[in-house]
């Protein structure tokens, strides 16, 4: 079955961090060699998605979902995005976005969204440092928090 949206990304990879892994290895303070993304694409419902975690060895630091946008194949939605607590503030939550970016821009993605809630100021300031623009706010009638609606282009590979 092709999943449309993330048709070049293969239903299970284990890759190396690229051109993170230097500043991973040096932030985590271990070998490159032992930093890997793993990328487990599925359907979620009718709707292809992707999950990403960051992994030294086999100790999972960071993971993250993405999800095509039912109605539009050129968008896709960022979800889950989280740093385990011992990894934070270290610019973690930072390179993952960037990981993030380049999945959907390799998926064939244009645009990416996510949500957070307004008094999460560390992802507030991953968003803002790399240009997402804030487009709405609103009250969640289901948990009471306040939510940030946030958007940005990706770049197109031409």
């Amino acid at each position: 079955m092709e999943y449309f949206g993330f048709g070049t990304i293969k239903p299970y990879e284990i890759r190396n961090c690229g051109k993170y892994a230097k500043k991973l290895s040096k932030i985590l303070q271990v070998s490159e060699e032992t930093l890997t993304v793993h990328i487990h694409k599925f359907e979620n419902g009718l709707v292809p998605a992707i999950n990403v975690e960051l992994k030294n060895g086999k100790e999972v630091v960071a993971y993250s979902t993405l999800v095509a946008m039912p109605g539009c194949c050129g968008m896709c939605i960022s979800t889950g995005s989280y740093v385990y607590e011992r990894f934070r503030n270290k610019g973690i939550g930072n390179i993952m976005h960037k990981v993030r970016k380049d999945l959907a821009t390799e998926g064939g993605f244009s645009c990416m969204a996510c949500t957070d809630v307004a008094s999460n100021k560390p992802q507030q300031n991953i968003l803002k440092k790399n240009k997402w623009k804030l487009v709405h706010k609103f009250l969640n009638a289901n948990s009471g928090n306040k939510v940030c609606v946030h958007i940005v282009n990706l770049p197109q590979n031409k």
